[in-house]
């Protein structure tokens, strides 16, 4: 370490300088001539399917989405990459005009008080970055035990994940320093590495813990952290160091055990259990749930859409029963995964936004469990189907999050927001590293399955997650191989007015139908291992969704925000032994009846769920209830900003109580988009107090079933 300024005067270095401006210079009208003369020759190539295989399927044309959606993409991102060059290329110029005065000024920023060497400096940023990592992770970690919260990006690998991602960020910014401060001439200023890696690992642990705070006031206050400690804690940078030096080595080891620890331990804790479970009944059948995130019916073909975007369910469904009629228990991810897990409805069980599942109630995998089954979990939705929501209650294999890049990228919160900044400018790029696609959650099942016992009956859980936005630009391709529109081009926006969708709504739909296709294609090949390893024949296989989106209907996207038919409105097909082959149920079903069906499939006596099976004849009116309630964590829009909704389907009618007391009444025989509100038909005004009774009697026997009394 030194505090000597380098020497040599404006003209040291200047020869190499303009080198490196002609190269930047070279560099620059190579880009030029790539982005607006090569990239937009590929994308019309690849659009038509005749460049690169790499290429053809990043863009998928043929469709509706013509070539200038993908050519003005690029025409955005190409402009923002000009811009970045240029301004690069300016202020390299404005170096060389003015080196004097700009290595004063480098001098003054980067490399006042005590300096370090280029080892040095790498030293300082890996303890940083370790020591706030552990911090950030021991934070969360903190906030979800006391809270009872949790985190998306809290995977169970974060506590090692997290501070090698801000040791890797830490190294990365104070290399950047080091080759600002001019590299080996002179060093960079102890002071400013302390001061902007403080800072940066300050702002990502506490803004890990959404605390509300601006992310511009938290900045400030961070730096202000970072000047506080780079003064008050290097007044004897000697002994700073000789404490950094001896403690960074006991830092990365403990890192590393984490590391190398996790992985086993999780696959110990899992071989433990299976050796634990009792005998299974002998040729007792398996059970296989899978659950399509997001998915409404009146989108597959397998209820009527034009577009032939499920025909591998089709063909399961010729061998099973499909109900036309079935209904989420909320309009969003956790309540109506819980509703399937235990049979108890969203307001008889803790499942929230902000709360996980508790175990009040007994799962169904904790049932199957104590009966030999062995059950796993494989999801790709990681926030509300992750181990962290509580839906992993009672399995013994729960896969969310895999332990890979993607994962890593995404564990620390500084890291996250900069890769995020870099993803948003791909067009047609990966959307997201807060998911798993089908594929991925079919390869991690089959691996699960292979290494079974083959007489050893297994509930697998699985969640297909692609069909939720953003949406993918490459389900494009699917989109275009059906070749058939979209048949809805117009919506109800309010009652009485209907407008056209826009060419980017209408991608939107397009992504999500190409997404369902390809989900549907993904479970076929699932369907077809299984029959491969002989294990289909004895699985009773149940296919529904936890809700469905809207797009656009009275001005509402997205979910969670109503309780009209497009979001609780859900797919339901059963398959396998005991199941009747080639019917369709116009009966009411409601997803909380799920635990008890697969028992009266298995001929086990019920004594742990509510509700009844799906199979049986009951008297009387079918009825589903459906509850939705609003959320400070949410940006809500549509009824659900009135209040708590509630909605109860008899028969072929559908009423809802919004939160500020409206009434609303549907004929889904008739109207199944809802767009014609009958409740001040006289005919049917008869009708209302009975359904107003159902709606009570519902509610009452719901909280009696939590209670304890089914």
């Amino acid at each position: 370490m030194t505090s000597r300024p380098p020497t040599g005067g404006p003209a040291a270095g200047r020869g190499p300088l303009r080198w490196l401006l002609l190269a930047a210079g070279v560099v620059f009208v190579g880009w030029l001539v790539a982005a607006y003369g090569i990239a937009p020759r590929l994308i019309r190539s690849a659009y038509a399917g005749e460049s690169l295989p790499i290429f053809n399927r990043l863009i998928g044309g043929q469709g509706r989405n013509d070539v200038d959606v993908y050519l003005t993409l690029w025409s955005a991102r190409a402009r923002q990459g000009t811009l970045l060059l240029g301004a690069a290329l300016l202020g390299g110029l404005a170096l060389v005009a003015f080196r004097g005065p700009a290595d004063r000024l480098r001098r003054r920023l980067l490399q006042s008080g005590p300096t370090v060497g280029f080892g040095t400096t790498l030293v300082v940023a890996a303890w940083v970055g370790l020591l706030w990592g552990l911090l950030e992770a021991l934070g969360l970690a903190f906030k979800v035990r006391s809270e009872g919260i949790f985190e998306y990006w809290s995977n169970p690998d974060f506590w090692w994940m997290t501070p090698t991602a801000s040791a890797v960020l830490s190294l990365g910014v104070a290399g950047t320093l080091f080759l600002l401060a001019g590299g080996r001439r002179g060093g960079l200023s102890l002071r400013v590495i302390v001061l902007v890696l403080v800072a940066i690992g300050t702002w990502s642990a506490v803004r890990a813990l959404q605390l509300g705070i601006h992310s511009g006031i938290l900045w400030i206050l961070a730096a202000g952290l970072g000047v506080h400690l780079s003064r008050a804690g290097l007044e004897e940078p000697q002994r700073v160091l000789r404490v950094v030096r001896a403690t960074t080595p006991p830092l990365a080891l403990g890192v590393l055990a984490l590391f190398l620890l996790h992985q086993p331990l999780e696959r110990w804790r899992s071989a433990r259990g299976l050796e634990a479970l009792p005998a299974a009944p002998r040729g007792a059948p398996s059970i296989l749930l899978l659950v399509l995130d997001t998915v409404r019916p009146q989108n597959l073909s397998l209820y009527g859409y034009v577009r032939a975007t499920t025909p591998g369910l089709e063909a399961l469904a010729a061998r099973g029963q499909v109900w036309d009629r079935a209904f989420s228990t909320a309009p969003w991810t956790l309540p109506s995964h819980a509703a399937m897990m235990t049979g108890h409805g969203y307001s008889d069980q803790s499942g929230n936004w902000a709360a996980p599942l508790d175990d009040t109630h007994p799962t169904l995998a904790e049932l199957l469990s104590q009966r030999g089954y062995a059950s796993g979990g494989f999801v790709g939705n990681l926030l509300y189907t992750s181990r962290a929501s509580g839906i992993d209650r009672g399995f013994l294999t729960y896969v969310d999050h895999p332990p890979n890049w993607r994962t890593w990228l995404y564990s620390q919160r500084a890291m996250f927001w900069l890769v995020n900044k870099v993803r948003e400018r791909i067009p047609g790029g990966r959307v997201g590293f807060d998911r798993k696609l089908a594929y991925e959650v079919n390869d991690e099942f089959l691996a699960w399955v292979d290494d079974l016992e083959a007489e050893r009956p297994f509930f697998g859980f699985l969640n297909y997650f692609d069909a939720h936005m953003p949406y993918e630009y490459a389900f494009l391709r699917e989109a275009a191989e059906m070749g058939v529109e979209s048949p809805r081009d117009s919506v109800m926006v309010e009652p009485g007015r209907w407008r056209a969708l826009t060419r980017s709504e209408q991608q939107e739909v397009d992504m999500y139908d190409g997404s369902i296709l390809s989900m549907d294609r993904a479970f076929a090949r699932l369907l077809e291992e299984l029959d491969r390893r002989g294990r289909l024949e004895n699985t009773i296989v149940v296919v529904t969704a936890d809700h469905g989106e809207h797009f656009h209907e009275r001005s509402i996207i997205d979910h969670a925000n109503s309780l009209y038919t497009p979001l609780v409105h859900v797919p339901l097909l059963l398959a396998g032994p005991g199941v009747p082959e080639g019917l369709r149920s116009e009966a009411t079903a409601t997803l909380k009846d799920l635990p008890a069906t697969v028992l009266a499939l298995l001929g086990e006596e019920n004594v742990a769920f509510p509700g009844h099976s799906l199979l049986a004849p009951r008297p009387g009116p079918q009825t589903a209830l459906s509850e939705a309630m609003p959320s400070f964590l949410v940006n809500q829009v549509g009824p659900i900003r009135r209040g708590p909704m509630k909605s109860i389907v008899v028969d072929n009618l559908h009423y809802i109580l919004n939160g500020d007391g409206v009434e609303e009444l549907y004929d889904l025989a008739t109207d199944p988009w809802e767009e014609r509100d009958l409740i001040a038909v006289d005919t049917l005004a008869a009708r209302l107090p009975g359904l107003r009774a159902h709606l009570r009697a519902a509610l009452v026997k719901q909280g009696a079933e939590g209670s304890g009394s089914h």
